[in-house]
Formats: structure tokens, C-alpha cells, sequence
């Protein structure tokens, strides 16, 4: 890397290594889900309707999984950082 890079490549002492381990300044995490989608259609004229029913489809997630997931993440997350 440092040989394609070069000098855009920062020279750390090995305090300054020493000091990176464990550390972070992002954390991503993908999370799918799947969902079950089928023709519902929507009699209601379109001024009394909101977009979801404009789509003329039943969507069927259970996005409880979801939030339970993030909470006990971010949980974990900041057990392990000194906020």
C-alpha cells in the first residue's frame, strides 16, 4: 500500500500504533430482513388513501427483530467505549 500510496500514507511512531488498537471512527453493520409482499388491492378513491395504500400490496416484516437488534448493538457498543 504505502508503495502505490506513498507520502499520502502518515508515518506512525509505535506509541501512536500502540494507541490505534481497538480503536474506531466508524462502525457499519448490514442487517436484512425479508419480507413478504402480496396483491392487496385498494378500492379506496386515491384523495382518501395514503402512498402506502397506493401501492395495492400487503407488506408482512417483522421489524421488532430489528430495533431488538440495534438496541442490544448500541448496548454493546457503548459498554466497550469510553464516552
Amino acid at each position: 500500500m504505502r508503495k502505490a500510496a506513498g507520502k499520502k500514507i502518515p508515518k506512525f511512531t509505535w506509541k501512536q500504533s500502540k494507541q490505534l488498537v481497538n480503536s474506531f471512527d466508524f462502525l457499519g453493520v448490514n442487517y436484512y430482513v425479508t419480507t413478504t409482499v402480496e396483491d392487496s388491492p385498494n378500492y379506496e378513491p386515491a384523495d382518501q388513501r395514503d402512498f402506502i395504500g397506493d401501492m395495492c400490496a400487503s407488506v408482512a416484516g417483522n421489524l421488532v427483530y430489528l430495533k431488538l437488534l440495534l438496541i442490544t448493538m448500541l448496548t454493546m457498543l457503548f459498554k466497550t467505549v469510553d464516552c
